[in-house]
């Protein structure tokens, strides 16, 4: 199926894929392979323009180009306004088969020459051959644009951008990542499909984010929200956004099933989860079409998917322990942390905290290891009864089952 792709000059864009274009292009040259890496030359650039566009094409580019250069200097808001239309202009010709190649180019060279125009007026490169293929998209916004919606010719994810959210005229694309391993820096369980979204300019005001989810089980989608990644902040952590729907996705076709929430090794567990997944995965996991659709309004973009809300904390027996006052209870308190699919949720930050007593507690701030048990070091207790809350921290949006949960002891 061919894309239709509306650009215009600082005008409101939908790009969408191709499925008849490649996604293994030919070996490119060393020009565009250093393009990739950093800023291309000018001369390095000229070069790709003549190699990328039709003979009729060439002498307008080149001139616009060199436009671009003798304006870096004077005026380097009007230099990135003129990259952003001739990006604009080679999508453009990209769609109409005007490109040297047609609507099957060699992807790496168009990639390196759309992130080239951006780089040399001091633009982050924002294009991959995946944003160009048929589970990616690409957008020219302008401040003057009404509200745009951007969205992947699957229609399994996609932006809607009120107008008036850029100050100056910006590139945004979105492509598909891998399902695994998951992208999201989050020990609670997420969902394929993820896709990573990016924008050559920042946002004065929330958009909206949508993206389809491999789930049709109504009450899993219901716990479903959409986080992001938000090394920014923390490097460990993501930011849950509150639910909002996304109206511009379509989720029927995506196929669930067959992907866990945490791959069948963590589902299944050490060497049985690794024998399922070699001698059983087709009858364990049956193929069938359905899915959901989660969104969220945010400022800032990253890769994005969706979680599960929902964990659990379970307290390690014994739940009550009587000892001599002043002395320490023979099991520690402690916690176990898991997720609906079974994972063992390591790295989460727990306190454990004196609520009754006259006791001591040492190492009452610490963290789940790897078999998603947290508990003190030493809980030393009054005379009479004593009480230890445990609680554990969830990233905003997100939250445990069993949390807080209290232990009891007495002193004797």
């Amino acid at each position: 199926m061919r894309r239709q792709l509306l650009l215009a000059v600082l005008c409101c864009a939908v790009a969408t894929g191709c499925s008849d274009r490649p996604t293994q292009p030919s070996v490119p040259d060393p020009t565009f392979q250093e393009a990739a890496r950093k800023c291309i030359t000018p001369a390095g650039m000229e070069h790709l323009i003549r190699t990328t566009f039709q003979p009729a094409d060439q002498s307008t580019v080149l001139n616009r180009f060199r436009d671009i250069l003798q304006l870096l200097n004077s005026d380097p808001a009007e230099a990135r306004r003129r990259a952003i239309n001739l990006v604009n202009f080679t999508l453009e010709r990209f769609n109409s088969d005007r490109l040297v190649g047609g609507s099957s180019p060699d992807l790496p060279r168009l990639v390196a020459l759309l992130n080239g125009f951006l780089c040399t007026v001091g633009l982050p490169k924002v294009f991959t051959v995946a944003a160009l293929g048929d589970d990616g998209a690409v957008g020219i916004i302008s401040p003057n644009d009404p509200t745009t919606t951007v969205v992947t010719e699957t229609q399994h994810a996609g932006v809607e951008i009120p107008g008036g959210s850029v100050e100056e005229p910006a590139v945004v694309t979105i492509r598909r990542l891998p399902d695994s391993p998951f992208p999201l820096l989050t020990e609670f369980d997420q969902y394929p499909q993820f896709y990573e979204y990016h924008s050559t300019a920042g946002f004065t005001q929330d958009v909206l984010v949508g993206v389809c989810v491999a789930v049709e089980d109504q009450e899993l989608l219901d716990r479903l929200r959409l986080a992001h990644n938000v090394p920014e902040v923390n490097p460990t952590t993501i930011e849950v956004l509150p639910f909002a729907p996304a109206p511009f996705l379509s989720c029927a076709d995506i196929e669930v099933g067959s992907a866990s929430r945490r791959g069948m090794f963590d589902l299944a567990g050490g060497l049985l989860g690794r024998a399922l997944a070699v001698l059983g995965p087709q009858p364990l996991y049956a193929m069938r079409k359905g899915g959901g659709g989660v969104g969220g309004t945010v400022r800032n973009f990253s890769p994005f998917g969706a979680v599960d809300t929902l964990a659990f904390m379970t307290r390690v027996p014994p739940l009550e322990q009587h000892v001599t006052a002043g002395s320490a209870v023979g099991v520690p308190p402690g916690v176990v942390l898991t997720t609906p699919s079974g994972h063992l949720m390591a790295g989460v930050p727990m306190t454990f905290a004196i609520l009754s007593g006259n006791g001591t507690i040492t190492g009452g701030v610490t963290a789940s290891d790897a078999n998603g048990r947290a508990a003190v070091q030493s809980w030393i207790v009054g005379f009479g009864p004593n009480q230890v809350s445990a609680t554990a921290s969830a990233p905003a949006g997100l939250g445990f089952l069993g949390s807080p949960a209290t232990f009891f002891a007495r002193g004797n």
